[in-house]
């Protein structure tokens, strides 16, 4: 009975869990900082970041080949190569996750003030309590909450897309092609790393891979639902810079807003009150993956936690989404946190890296996407290169506070090995 209750998970939640995940706040922020960045070539980056992140998307759908319980990625490592190396990408993904959820929160209360609305701190952390109550419910409760809150996204960018397409911008051509000669190559490469930050998360469905009915059902969903990201995400911007000229796309948080008023004022703010929903959506699919991450650590003994959170028969533990919410409420507070926010997409490209590294060097097939074993270390040196590719595009000023929390990462491993355990197996 007990495997029955825990593996009750679908395809249909691999796809509302992986959109979740990838479509968030981002696709209205970012696609702003894209426009800004690129100008009218920025359509070119939200294709790129699709072309060059799909063999990641494939990799890790494949991987769950090898996922049998929750963690993800770090089992597989820890599993495959030193355990040591495993504690450190589940740091680097716990960073990821963590900026991520906090510039959604982050957003959340934005467009809270953005819609008039007073006191907007409080009333976005009541909601991200009652997100943190469906979390604490179960992964079961989440995903039947997430597959409403995907619903509604895909309605919204979807009316976005028909709106767009249907109420051209019809300006000079000559200020738009003056604007997009100030933008070059290089320009629509950085537009591109920007844009990553919006179409990553595949670790955030792969942690509770414990959860599903068959490996099977979350790689088809892994992989439809990234394709379909991709997908609306380029249409989007499509719609966006059809319909808008530059300067308006560059100057608004959230230029989707203005392509719904393009049809009427109310639908403008019915995009902006859409849009919170959307980034609910995404609150809680990473707070349940980052939960099921930290409990994944702790029942290893590679976190700190007390006995009473690390030993539980569920999934994790009730009490951390609710820990995580307080977290998250007290960081918002701080503007110091920014930077660790704008390094969320490098520590996901490092902890990427090193997964598909260990899939390169693993000796032993699985069932997984793949029937061919070689095939799947091209696609794994192929997803390897990609994520160089992106961490070049981002630059020195997304690189070093990286580099300052992959330091951090290494002195946590040093004080869990000579402060909190003496085990020298954990480290072998």
């Amino acid at each position: 009975m007990r495997k029955n209750s825990t593996r009750s998970l679908g395809v249909v939640d691999a796809i509302a869990l992986t959109v979740g995940s990838m479509v968030g706040a981002g696709i209205f922020s970012i696609l702003a900082l894209t426009v800004q960045t690129a100008g009218r070539w920025a359509a070119a980056a939200w294709v790129l970041v699709v072309l060059f992140s799909f063999p990641m998307a494939l990799a890790f759908s494949d991987l769950v080949g090898v996922l049998s319980q929750s963690g993800g990625p770090y089992v597989y490592i820890r599993r495959k190569a030193r355990t040591w190396l495993g504690m450190w990408t589940a740091w680097l993904f716990l960073i990821s996750a963590g900026g991520a959820t906090a510039a959604l929160f982050s957003a959340l209360i934005g467009m809270l003030g953005e819609l008039g609305i007073g006191e907007a701190k409080w009333l976005g952390a009541l909601i991200l309590l009652a997100l943190a109550l469906v979390a604490s419910t179960g992964i079961h409760m989440g995903a039947i909450v997430q597959r409403v809150l995907t619903t509604a996204t895909v309605i919204l960018l979807v009316a976005c897309i028909v709106i767009g397409f249907t109420h051209p911008w019809h300006g000079a051509s000559t200020s738009t092609s003056l604007h997009a000669a100030r933008h070059g190559i290089a320009s629509v490469f950085t537009a591109t790393f920007y844009a990553f930050w919006t179409y990553s998360g595949w670790e955030a469905v792969a942690v509770p891979a414990g959860s599903y009915r068959s490996r099977r059902a979350l790689a088809m969903g892994m992989i439809a639902g990234s394709l379909l990201v991709g997908a609306l995400y380029i249409l989007v911007a499509l719609a966006a810079l059809v319909s808008l000229p530059v300067p308006q796309l560059a100057g608004h948080m959230n230029p989707l807003v203005l392509v719904g008023e393009r049809w009427h004022p109310w639908m403008g703010s019915w995009i902006g009150w859409g849009a919170l929903v959307v980034v609910a959506g995404s609150i809680l699919s990473w707070l349940i993956a980052t939960t099921s991450l930290i409990q994944a650590t702790a029942r290893d003994g590679l976190l700190p936690l007390p006995g009473w959170l690390r030993n539980t028969r569920r999934e994790y533990h009730p009490a951390i989404p609710w820990l995580l919410a307080a977290l998250l409420i007290a960081i918002s507070q701080l503007p110091v946190f920014t930077a660790a926010v704008a390094a969320s997409s490098q520590t996901a490209l490092i902890g990427y890296a090193v997964v598909f590294a260990v899939v390169l060097a693993d000796p032993d097939p699985w069932d997984g996407v793949f029937t061919s074993h070689r095939l799947r270390r091209w696609v794994a040196l192929l997803a390897f290169v990609m994520t160089g590719v992106l961490m070049a595009f981002s630059g020195w000023a997304n690189l070093w506070p990286t580099l300052v929390l992959c330091a951090a990462g290494g002195w946590l491993i040093w004080l869990r090995r000579h402060a909190w355990s003496g085990d020298e197996a954990l480290f072998r």
